[in-house]
């Protein structure tokens, strides 16, 4: 979700099809939303669409590398961090901390939780949450059929 990311660096970076291009997730106690969004020309959507697909076939290929692992969890470390830096923020993950776990839970526990997460786990839950049959499309403006159609075939 930050400019290190793959989606980022595969899009914006490497092949400078949009301006902005980033990934969120939405947690809730029972359910969630993970969207992807990159905002660009009509005539790139296409192409985007099947970078992102890739980026979540990658994703339920095989385990991402220690090294990606590594700083995918340094940059949710220093999020954690920095988010208490803001009061709104801080009063979010307070809120959150009593929906998830009925108690205040420390930066630092966070951080070990963190810390605790492997290659393995993200690819067991890349493959539980990113089958095909979850995907739903939002596009505002101009899109064509055939461009949905590169989106949604198989490898």
């Amino acid at each position: 979700g930050n400019m290190s990311s793959a989606l980022f660096q595969e899009i914006r970076e490497k092949r400078g099809y949009a301006y902005t291009v980033y990934s969120s997730l939405a947690p809730f106690t029972d359910t969630g939303l993970f969207g992807m969004y990159v905002a660009t020309s009509p005539k790139q959507v296409g192409e985007c669409l099947v970078l992102m697909r890739e980026q979540i076939d990658k994703l339920m290929a095989t385990p991402i590398d220690e090294n990606d692992l590594r700083i995918a969890k340094n940059s949710v470390k220093s999020a954690v961090l920095m988010g208490s830096d803001s009061m709104e923020t801080r009063m979010y993950a307070l809120a959150k901390s009593e929906l998830f776990y009925e108690r205040q839970v420390s930066d630092e526990e966070i951080c070990k939780m963190v810390d605790q997460v492997t290659a393995l786990d993200i690819w067991r839950v890349a493959r539980e949450l990113f089958g095909r049959d979850r995907w739903l499309i939002v596009a505002l403006g101009e899109m064509k059929k055939a461009d949905l159609k590169k989106f949604l075939r198989k490898k």
